[in-house]
């Protein structure tokens, strides 16, 4: 099959070129091949010649796991065990119910452990300092997960914090253009189609801050630090005074021009 026709079975917009519309979902470089029960299974699409690179690799991860798991270095490998597992009679074959079609159940606790065991006795040539758990929430991507999100892993590099949320609230009260960049913790967000508006909290006051797709290409979970470059908005001064009685006040309060996620 054409490698065109194959992404025209998949979501185009989840597959293509452009810009991702989904904050806190997988990079591009994990090719979702199977789902069940809000856990996804995918295989890792990366260049070979990428340092670090675990193409073919396969991973797991639920919409509310902090982490991506690395299960099997091949396709391969997972057939060979599903295979092993058949000729152990480890596999229950039985009827649905509510269907009347046939299914098969797998003990899920001792496939995990069959599957690390077989990781933990993997040459450390073929692993090749791989990580098997990787940070569901950006920080820690690897570099060719960021690039397949079109991200440069050079961008990402931490520029300081120049100011407060106090400080930039006290700007905007003056008249001044009240723009910096803080070092804040993600305490809520709010997701529409193409950007999330991200509820910081840097100790000194709290900001809701909208993020386009463009800017943060990445997810940020709940808790996780991040330097973000902000301007506020000419109508935060009016909502912090709740002069928006009576009427509906604008969800934002800034907008964000870059997000670096920080480690910890």
């Amino acid at each position: 099959m054409d490698p065109e026709d194959l992404l025209s079975l998949f979501d185009g917009e989840r597959y293509s070129t452009g810009p991702r519309t989904e904050p806190g979902f997988p990079p591009r470089a994990l090719w979702e091949i199977g789902y069940e029960s809000h856990v996804m299974w995918f295989i890792e699409l990366v260049d070979d010649a990428q340092p670090g690179s675990t193409n073919g690799a396969l991973w797991t991860w639920g919409f509310s796991d902090p982490e991506y798991r690395l299960t099997h270095l091949s396709l391969i490998d997972y057939v060979e065990q599903l295979a092993e597992a058949y000729e152990q009679d480890r596999v229950d074959r039985r009827i649905r119910g509510w269907d009347g079609q046939p299914t098969c159940d797998i003990d899920q606790k001792a496939w995990v452990e069959r599957a690390d065991a077989a990781l933990d006795q993997a040459d450390e040539e073929v692993l090749q300092g791989r990580k098997r758990r990787v940070d569901a929430s950006g920080e820690y991507w690897p570099d060719q997960w960021l690039i397949s999100q079109g991200i440069d892993p050079d961008a990402r590099a931490i520029r300081g914090a120049d100011v407060t949320i106090a400080q930039l609230r006290a700007w905007r009260e003056e008249g001044r253009i009240a723009a910096g960049t803080v070092h804040a913790r993600v305490r809520a967000g709010k997701y529409s189609p193409g950007v999330e508006v991200l509820t910081l909290d840097d100790g000194t006051g709290s900001l809701r801050v909208l993020c386009t797709t463009e800017v943060m290409p990445f997810p940020l979970i709940h808790r996780a630090r991040a330097e973000f470059e902000v301007t506020l908005l000419p109508w935060a001064a009016e909502i912090a005074a709740g002069e928006f009685v009576g009427r509906e006040a604008p969800l934002e309060e800034a907008w964000a021009s870059a997000v670096r996620p920080l480690p910890g």
